[in-house]
């Protein structure tokens, strides 16, 4: 029994011959055998993986170029690797934990704002988007927050002093200055 996909309306000879290769491929088990199945699996998870560790260095990287001094570009997506050596595993639970409230925020919107199977009053489902709205922007200033605890978390595990930051000594002065203590 083949597999038959459906021709596309283009006579191209090119999209023929794909189609036919895609057809045998399947027929013939190619494309649905164990050790593909495997590598597709091993390749999922390494991308996401990847995709985790690029999103927490670009994370911890706008932390760093906004709370230190002449730190930014490259400089700061240096700074936030090293800071991540040792507390990678923080910085991805903060994340997933992140996502998946998020994906939760908005399966929640498109199930019940969207569609109008479960509930039919529009007012209702205009208020939940709303809701949905507003759980999502503090989630979003919540992750802001996570943002700069994690990066004087990685900071403090690695020793690196406050007091040294510019922006800290920029507060001393203004406070000396002002004659405030």
């Amino acid at each position: 029994m083949a597999l038959e996909l459906p021709l596309l309306r283009s006579k191209s000879s090119v999209v023929r011959i794909l189609q036919d290769n895609i057809e045998s491929g399947v027929t013939r088990g190619f494309l649905l055998n164990g050790p593909a199945i495997i590598a597709g699996v091993v390749a999922l998870i390494l991308f996401f993986a990847g995709s985790l560790y690029i999103t927490i260095t670009w994370h911890l990287a706008i932390v760093v170029s906004v709370l230190e001094e002449n730190v930014y570009g490259i400089k700061a997506i240096t700074k936030s690797r090293f800071l991540l050596k040792g507390k990678i595993g923080l910085a991805m639970g903060m994340l997933v934990i992140s996502g998946v409230c998020s994906a939760v925020i908005d399966a929640i919107f498109q199930k019940f704002a969207l569609r109008e199977l479960l509930i039919q009053n529009v007012g209702i489902r205009v208020g939940i988007g709303v809701f949905c709205f507003l759980l999502e922007s503090l989630l979003i200033l919540f992750d802001l927050v996570v943002q700069a605890v994690v990066y004087y978390v990685c900071k403090s595990y690695h020793a690196d002093s406050f007091a040294g930051d510019a922006s800290h000594q920029q507060k001393v002065n203004y406070i000396e200055e002002q004659n405030l203590v």
